[in-house]
């Protein structure tokens, strides 16, 4: 092969005359390794298992991207005997949203041959893990050399960057690969193979990156030609790809009138194959709109309306366009035979692409079902909204004129225990008996599918390092989300003995959890399952210690709870007595003292989850009849001040937003939003 020098080409082992040493990057990865999920920690030995599952789904697709699937699926399957077990069906609904779905199959036809053919074991040979389903060059050399320390390099992305840089390939790529393969296995160290592989892999990562790499903190910078010649960026050089010819066709969404969507399942090989689609036409490049409907689904009384613009997603060889039809019909409308109904709750279940243009189509089925024409919903379009009332005066300034209620979503069967994320500008909220936490996106406005099963959580909130606090009914403990994704048990006993079923939490600015445990998840088998209560319904505090104390044990059935913004005083819903009460307590070290009533209710008032704003006006969710559904405001002197009136039942609500101005309300079967002239307090 020929490499590049600053004057002309020449052929070199190493352009700048300096051979990489294996030693210099081990030292180097052995400092600065990236922490991974799939990866063994230092001394541990790394789970062939864990390697090959990660490889597969690394494959096109970025390592954020693929955390949370990969923490998922090894809690679900945590081997191949488990994987190989489960229905192809459930693994590809676990695999929605990583695309190239290929993959997927795969990886369920490896796992079984692994069990079939080798005991459950895999090989250690490149060879014969070339010959498993779905197992490349490159994956069978990384699998080889990480999980059994082979001598041998893989040769992803990141490793031919790096390798094209150390010796200024001067050929295109695709055509250079096999001379980077060359030059890359005689790289190969004959020591500690699996972590050279993957500090090679760490260098491209980090160090060597595609735009401005940094070759200062590079620990083979005196080696690398590219350096030398002082335009590393140049390399890899790539051949310009050819955009593929655009194809245009239609989308159907049908709608039933109790929320349910058709869909159907593509064949099971080719693009986007088996994945869950509305119907739509061929995709062609001589589409022709005119004669769209005649494609369409042949329904009785189906009348359909285009909706406005296109959808377009660019696959891998083609740029696509679909317009979309929409209609609405009768709950006794059969599904075509190719066909089936999905319900809107369990639309996000299905496996379809959320990285394609169906998904938006998708979105699109979703917008519409819980439109107004579905939900008996419209968003107000007078301002100031008439669901906004003012009580007191003093209201007045919180309302922001010019904003109205808006519906975000629904399809939940109970809602609770709303969070705001602000780093990704997005709300999780509890959808308690489909065991089951969403995820509303303000960028995108699209809802997905966070967390399932998710013990049939409710209260949620993070703690002062960002990490989600999730109280779980089915499992009856507190648990932490950490920065990686995998999930830490905060407490799940007190002397001995199982908790009720934590109901609400926040979190105080000494880092302390404070959470509420009525036994409304063991009384029944609808959010939780039944079970006899052991301890007394407490609020519990648990210390950065990890010392769970009894906060205040005198409460019938303690429910939502907050801290005032100075956090001296805390907020707390005692659901155990007619009417209820909402009781304010001093906040006395790690104690709650001299309760006394702050607001006693009438009889056919519920209060439930709340936070307070900057100013100590406490928001709270409310019901439950038609006149009281909502969300009540009172003044830090107990006064109701101000009423937001929607349809259902608020049981919990946060804010958020960019400026924390966007109060969110968790509402029995929807969440919905409205801007406010004030900002959540802090915590909680």
């Amino acid at each position: 092969m020929t490499v590049a020098s600053p004057q002309r080409q020449r052929k070199h082992k190493v352009a700048s005359g300096k051979r990489p040493e294996a030693h210099a990057l081990l030292a180097w990865y052995d400092r600065h390794r990236r922490v991974l999920p799939w990866r063994a920690a230092e001394g541990e030995t790394a789970d062939p298992y864990r390697v090959w599952l990660s490889e597969i789904m690394l494959q096109q697709t970025t390592v954020k991207a693929v955390a949370p699937y990969f923490l998922r699926f090894t809690a679900r399957w945590p081997n191949v005997e488990a994987l190989a077990a489960a229905p192809l069906d459930d693994v590809l609904r676990a695999w929605a949203g990583l695309g190239y779905y290929a993959r997927a199959r795969n990886l369920h036809a490896c796992a079984r041959a692994v069990v079939q053919h080798h005991g459950g074991r895999f090989p250690s040979s490149e060879t014969d893990l070339s010959a498993l389903p779905g197992i490349g060059r490159y994956t069978a050399a990384a699998i080889a050399s990480i999980a059994f320390d082979a001598n041998a390099v893989p040769v992803d992305g990141n490793v031919e960057r790096v390798v094209a840089r150390l010796y200024a390939v001067d050929k295109t790529l695709p055509a250079a690969k096999p001379d980077i393969q060359r030059l890359a296995q005689g790289l190969a160290s004959q020591q500690r193979s699996g972590d050279f592989a993957q500090g090679l892999m760490d260098l491209g990562a980090t160090i060597c990156t595609p735009k401005k790499p940094a070759c200062a903190l590079c620990p083979w910078n005196d080696a690398c030609a590219a350096r030398t010649r002082g335009d590393p960026e140049t390399f890899p050089i790539k051949t310009p790809k050819p955009e593929g010819r655009r194809r245009r066709g239609a989308a159907f969404v049908i709608l039933r009138a109790d929320g349910c969507v058709l869909v159907r399942s593509r064949p099971p090989k080719g693009l986007l194959g088996g994945m869950t689609e509305v119907p739509t036409t061929a995709w062609t490049h001589d589409f022709d709109d005119a004669n769209a409907l005649d494609e369409a689904p042949k329904l009785a009384r189906a009348r359909w309306r285009r909706i406005p613009g296109v959808v377009t997603h660019v696959f891998t060889h083609f740029p696509l366009d679909l317009v979309v039809y929409v209609t609405q019909i009768p709950v006794s409308t059969r599904a075509p035979k190719t066909a089936r109904w999905v319900a809107l709750a369990d639309l996000a279940g299905e496996d379809i692409s959320r990285r394609t243009m169906l998904a938006g189509v998708g979105a699109a089925a979703a917008t519409t079902v819980t439109g107004p024409a579905f939900a008996a919903w419209e968003e107000s379009t007078r301002y100031p909204d008439p669901r906004v009332q003012i009580l007191d005066p003093s209201f007045a300034r919180y309302r922001v004129v010019q904003a109205s209620v808006e519906r975000l979503y629904t399809g939940a069967r109970w809602s609770e225990g709303p969070v705001w994320f602000g780093d990704v500008r997005c709300v999780l909220w509890s959808d308690i008996p489909n065991n089951r936490i969403l995820r509303w996106d303000e960028v995108t406005g699209r809802t997905s599918v966070y967390r399932q099963p998710s013990n049939n959580s409710n209260g949620l909130t993070r703690d002062r390092q960002g990490r989600l606090i999730t109280c779980e009914h089915d499992t009856r403990r507190l648990t932490r989300t950490e920065h990686d994704g995998s999930i830490t048990v905060l407490v799940d006993k007190f002397d001995g003995k199982p908790l009720n079923s934590p109901n609400d939490v926040v979190v105080k600015s000494d880092d302390s959890i404070w959470f509420t445990d009525p036994p409304f998840g063991i009384l029944g088998n609808y959010e939780g399952h039944v079970a006899p209560p052991e301890l007394p319904t407490n609020v519990y505090r648990l210390d950065k210690s990890g010392r769970v104390t009894v906060a205040a044990g005198d409460v019938n059935r303690p429910n939502g709870l907050c801290f005032t913004p100075d956090e001296k005083k805390m907020y707390l819903v005692e659901a155990g007595v007619t009417p209820r009460v909402i009781r304010v307590y001093d906040v006395i070290d790690d104690k709650l003292a001299n309760p006394r009533a702050f607001v006693t209710c009438q009889a056919d008032e519920t209060p439930d989850g709340f936070r307070c704003d900057v100013d100590g006006n406490l928001w709270c969710g409310w019901g439950m009849s038609e006149a009281q559904d909502g969300v009540m405001v009172f003044s830090p002197e107990g006064k109701r001040i101000g009423k937001i009136a929607l349809p259902e039942r608020s049981a919990n609500l946060c804010f958020g937003g960019l400026r924390r101005n966007r109060l969110f309300m968790a509402a029995s079967h929807s969440l919905y939003s409205l801007y406010v002239n004030t900002q959540g307090a802090l915590g909680g």
